[in-house]
């Protein structure tokens, strides 16, 4: 029986080595690692910054996708300020439009003003690279959002605009980017320049006419600031 047993150790010890000898044999013949591709680099950079967010993201369609990063939010003001600004019509004369404040992950533009019961306007980016036509149009009431897509590469720009008005905003990821001051048709704004491979970010505000303005796109920056000087509005 001891013998038996003895010899089944050693045939069991045997088939081990074979394997063990047919793993390396296969591994040394192995190709060596393809280095991942930049869509895979920049796909698994969204992963590991926000997994949830990204599943949520997948889940929507192409171009709803392209708006993660810069999508359009209303904004509540705070209580305090707002209180203020509703009894008050010199406090509501004294202060900007609109300001800014940057959180860590974010960057959020709160308008104030007296809202109008007016139609919103039409204004159109008249100075599109070749190639992009309008996919998608919507009018929210205070504040209208436009999305044109490439037909050859499939790649998105967004166009928002909405009035200067009290509860209204914008709120802006602000994770990799970096924020600059520029003009856009002679009116302050901001430009967001992010990390190869994801969208360029730019606001303007016209406080004249009481309206601001967004455009996100994975232009080169000189292309995406001459499409906010394109912006013009349409009779």
């Amino acid at each position: 029986m001891t013998e038996s047993l003895e010899e089944l150790q050693r045939i069991r010890r045997a088939l081990l080595d074979a394997a063990a000898a047919d793993y390396h044999q296969a591994l040394a013949a192995a190709p060596a690692d393809v280095p991942p591709s930049r869509a895979y680099r920049r796909w698994r950079r969204r992963l590991l910054r926000n997994p949830q967010g990204l599943l949520r993201q997948q889940a929507r369609p192409p171009w709803a996708r392209a708006l993660r990063g810069v999508a359009c939010a209303v904004l509540a003001l705070s209580l305090t300020f707002g209180a203020v600004m509703m009894v008050s019509p010199e406090a509501r004369a004294a202060v900007s439009r609109w300001f800014f404040r940057e959180e860590d992950t974010y960057t959020a533009y709160q308008f104030h003003g007296d809202i109008s019961q007016d139609s919103l306007p039409r204004w159109v980016p008249t100075n599109l690279p070749e190639g992009y036509t309008l996919l998608h149009w919507e009018d929210f009431g205070t504040w209208v959002e436009m999305v044109y897509a490439d037909e050859h590469t499939g790649q998105t720009l967004q166009f928002c605009y909405q009035r200067l008005s009290t509860g209204g905003g914008w709120s802006l990821t602000n994770r990799n980017t970096t924020r600059t001051e520029v003009s856009v048709c002679g009116l302050p704004g901001h430009l967001y320049t992010a990390q190869e491979g994801s969208s360029h970010t730019l606001v303007w505000f016209d406080q004249e006419s009481g309206y601001s303005f967004l455009l996100s796109a994975q232009l080169p920056v000189e292309e995406l600031l001459a499409v906010g000087e394109g912006v013009t509005q349409k009779e």
